[in-house]
């Protein structure tokens, strides 16, 4: 995984198609009509593209079910695809949350009885809002800091830290690179083709499709989620 803002991608890209020397500080107006053309290049792209992206929400106490989607969701966030399970809680220090299957969440019997700091979490990715159930039920007001996956369509923030996978990056560059050029009128070399060409192939054949169908709680396989693609 690499950590990137997309000021630091355009920085790549046009240090790649030789529109930016050294030194050079990239204007408002160029950042703007860059982020745009950044924008359409991941919008043209057949394959779902996806980052993880970590954020915090605040529990409220003796509530152990949540919804997370925009507008309606009690996280009102994009509705991730998955959750990874790198969750923690906290509260003076740091609490681990265990990403935990529907087959487990069931297997507890005093999920409605019990209330202290949550240790376990399980996520169902419904549509269009997905679930979350926290156990313990929170017996306060915990900070919770989630780590998700979440389909990458548009980067509004330019300054905002994106951390996503090398191949990804990669593709971004140098197809980014590709798609500058006539903006700044310089001749698009067969280096710029060829790299554009390679990279984007490996984000369309490895994991960057992987999808989760809309699911419900008992609309599971052997415990595990039904997905498509890899990881």
């Amino acid at each position: 995984m690499i950590t990137w803002t997309g000021q630091e991608l355009i920085r790549q890209a046009r240090n790649a198609n030789g529109t930016l020397g050294e030194g050079v500080i990239i204007s408002a107006n160029e950042l703007s009509d860059d982020l745009m053309t950044l924008n359409m290049l991941l919008a043209s792209w057949d394959s779902t593209l996806y980052a993880h992206t970590q954020e915090t929400f605040t529990l409220t106490a003796n509530q152990y079910e949540y919804t997370w989607g925009l507008t309606t969701g009690d996280v009102a966030t994009d509705r991730p695809i998955d959750m990874l399970d790198m969750t923690f809680l906290r509260d003076g220090v740091d609490y681990p949350i265990g990403l935990i299957r529907e087959a487990k969440y069931k297997g507890l019997f005093t999920k409605a009885l019990t209330v202290g700091r949550p240790t376990k979490v399980f996520f169902d990715p419904q549509f269009p809002l997905a679930k979350l159930w926290f156990y313990p039920i929170p017996g306060s007001a915990y900070t919770v800091y989630l780590t998700s996956l979440k389909a990458l369509s548009e980067i509004t923030d330019a300054t905002a830290q994106l951390e996503i996978p090398m191949e990804l990056a990669a593709a971004l560059k140098w197809n980014l690179a590709l798609d500058l050029c006539p903006n700044y009128n310089v001749p698009v070399n067969s280096v710029l083709q060829v790299r554009a060409a390679e990279t984007r192939k490996v984000v369309q054949d490895r994991a960057f499709n992987y999808q989760i169908f809309p699911v419900r709680m008992d609309n599971f396989e052997n415990n595990n989620r039904i997905v498509t693609g890899k990881l």
